[in-house]
């Protein structure tokens, strides 16, 4: 999105897992293998493409920094771990 220009918020939400596949493994009794992640730095990568990175630290602080980065021009992702 970088490259073309577009206008557009990514939203990535980090489990630092495959979450959903962690999830029904575990409902299932299977055991937990292989699942866990060592992600990257979504905001520094988010910079080196050129993008405004940011990461949230609570809820709270979602909403608005959202509507900021619908609000501004550019390509923006934020991160949200949990």
């Amino acid at each position: 999105s970088v490259q073309y220009g577009l206008n557009v918020v990514h939203v990535i939400l980090n489990d630092n897992a495959f979450g959903m596949i962690k999830w029904k493994q575990a409902g299932a009794g299977f055991t937990n293998w292989g699942l866990d992640l060592k992600n990257p730095d979504f905001v520094a990568l988010a910079k080196s493409y050129g993008a405004h990175g940011h990461r949230v630290e609570s809820a709270d602080e979602f909403a608005p920094l959202l509507q900021k980065c619908l609000d501004a021009p550019g390509t923006h992702v934020i991160e949200v771990p949990f």
